[in-house]
């Protein structure tokens, strides 16, 4: 019988962040945690750890192969700059809330959907929500009041998980939807939503993420840095015997690479 298993934090040696437009370094270069780096599909990427820039390669991604940047991790985390949290997202002004987002090229629709996935045994998403529960749904709240748009969760019937914290929630926050079995072309994802509420809260990014490894008689919930490589993922967990790997995005793709990295979009990674 598999043993469902959480580890957290896997922060390996170095991250791969991957960008189509990238800022210049020079190598062996500082690097801070959250410092952009570049753009990638029109969206700000940045470090997710400290460290040194080391060089560029190739990398492969859910969204296919692309430039990155090799950073190696101090394991120290600093950031350059340090921002004070607002104690309140309510105290916040629409312009306000507008403004700090549009410094991250991010705007927010009319009809803000936000879909939690679900795929049998991939726990990776409804985990960070479960994590940030009652910061997200603050801030869906103040979404829908402050910026006037219309807030759905579509969530699966089948996902026990996240039925059991909105269950615990929904009643303090009724005008935000809840929308069984249904989808939407228009959404964003939970990571998505998390980084948008430290944006707003702190002037701060997630730099981490879930992911669910399967395999015979194994299920690990794994909290990893973003950006770090599949291959380095394994080796540090020891699960080198596995020789068949296939990663799972959130749009239900199955893919491998020696060169794939953990971005934003994986949720699972399965082994044979």
């Amino acid at each position: 019988m598999k043993k469902v298993k959480e580890i957290n934090i896997i922060n390996p040696e170095f991250i791969y962040v991957p960008y189509e437009k990238g800022t210049e370094k020079k190598n062996d270069s500082k690097v801070y945690l959250e410092e952009i780096l570049g753009m990638r599909k029109d969206k700000y990427v940045y470090s997710t750890v400290s460290g040194l820039y080391v060089s560029n390669c190739e990398v492969y991604t859910s969204l296919g192969s692309t430039n990155a940047k090799i950073i190696e991790n101090d394991f120290m985390d600093k950031r350059k700059e340090h921002f004070s949290s607002k104690k309140s997202l309510y105290a916040l002004k629409k312009e306000e809330i507008i403004s700090s987002l549009s410094k991250y090229n991010i705007t927010i629709p009319k009809n803000l959907n936000v879909n939690i996935y679900y795929k049998k045994n991939y726990s990776s998403e409804s985990l960070l929500f479960e994590e940030k529960a009652e910061e997200l749904l603050e801030l869906l709240d103040v979404i829908n009041t402050t910026l006037k748009s219309e807030v759905n969760i579509f969530v699966n019937s089948s996902d026990q998980k996240a039925l059991e914290f909105l269950d615990k929630y929904s009643n303090s926050y009724p005008n935000i939807n809840i929308l069984y079995d249904k989808t939407v072309s228009e959404k964003i994802e939970v990571l998505d939503l998390v980084k948008i509420y430290h944006i707003i809260k702190s002037n701060r990014l997630i730099n981490y993420k879930y992911v669910t490894i399967l395999g015979k008689n194994l299920e690990l919930n794994v909290k990893v840095k973003l950006y770090t490589k599949v291959l380095d993922l394994i080796n540090i967990l020891n699960l080198e015997e596995f020789k068949n790997i296939s990663i799972i995005d959130i749009n239900g793709k199955n893919y491998f690479s020696e060169e794939a990295i953990i971005d934003e979009n994986v949720v699972g990674i399965t082994l044979k």
